[in-house]
C-alpha cells in the first residue's frame, strides 16, 4: 500500500470525524480532495448523505482560514513548499482579475482549493467574512449535491458524474457567478440608499 492509500484507509475508518479532519486539512495542506472520503462514507450510509455533505462543506470552509493564515503569517517560502510556484503565480493572476470569485470557483472546481486559500493570505485579503461566505458557497455547490446524488443513486452516481463532469462544472460555475453578481448588486443597492 502507498502512503496515500494508507491515509485514505485510516481516515475512512474514522467515519464522520475522518471526513471532517480531511476536509479541514485539504483546504490548506492535505493533498487529497474530500470527495475521496465523502463518496465512500455516503455509499456506506446513504441515509445521512446530507449530513456528510454539510460536514465536509463547513469543515473545508473553516480549514480555508488555516490556508489563509499559512499564506499571511508564514509567507511565500512556506507556500512554495506546499504548492508549486506556477500554481501560486496563476492563482495570483486569477485572484487579481476576479477577486473572491476566483476563490469561489476554486472551492467548487477540481483546482486544489489550498492554492487559493494560501494565496489569499499571501495577497493579504482583508475581507475575511466575505472570504468565508465564498468558501462555504463554493464548497456547498460541489460537495452537497455530490453527497445527495451518491446517497440517492449509489455507485451509479459516480458514473453519471464522470460522464457529465463538464456539464456539472459549467452549471455550478454559472450558479456561483450569478450568486456572486447578485451579492454585488445587493451590496451596491445598500450603499446607494
Amino acid at each position: 500500500m502507498s502512503i496515500i492509500e494508507d491515509l485514505v484507509h485510516h481516515f475512512s475508518s474514522l467515519g464522520l470525524l475522518g471526513l471532517i479532519i480531511v476536509s479541514f486539512l485539504e483546504a490548506s495542506i492535505f493533498p487529497i480532495p474530500p470527495d475521496v472520503f465523502l463518496i465512500p462514507i455516503v455509499l456506506l450510509d446513504p441515509s445521512n448523505a446530507l449530513l456528510y455533505g454539510l460536514a465536509s462543506t463547513l469543515s473545508s470552509a473553516f480549514g480555508a482560514f488555516l490556508g489563509y493564515y499559512i499564506g499571511l503569517k508564514l509567507g511565500r517560502p512556506i507556500a512554495e513548499k506546499l504548492l508549486k510556484p506556477s500554481q501560486i503565480h496563476r492563482a495570483e493572476i486569477i485572484y487579481q482579475q476576479y477577486g473572491l470569485l476566483g476563490v469561489a470557483i476554486a472551492a467548487f472546481s477540481p483546482i486544489p482549493f489550498k492554492v487559493f486559500t494560501i494565496t489569499s493570505g499571501l495577497l493579504r485579503l482583508d475581507r475575511l467574512p466575505a472570504f468565508f461566505i465564498v468558501c462555504i458557497l463554493g464548497r456547498a455547490a460541489r460537495l452537497i449535491p455530490e453527497s445527495i446524488l451518491v446517497g440517492l443513486l449509489g455507485e451509479n452516481a459516480i458514473k453519471i458524474v464522470e460522464e457529465n463532469i463538464i456539464l456539472f462544472s459549467v452549471i455550478g460555475g454559472i450558479i456561483l457567478v450569478l450568486t456572486y453578481l447578485g451579492y454585488r448588486y445587493l451590496a451596491n443597492q445598500r450603499r446607494n440608499r
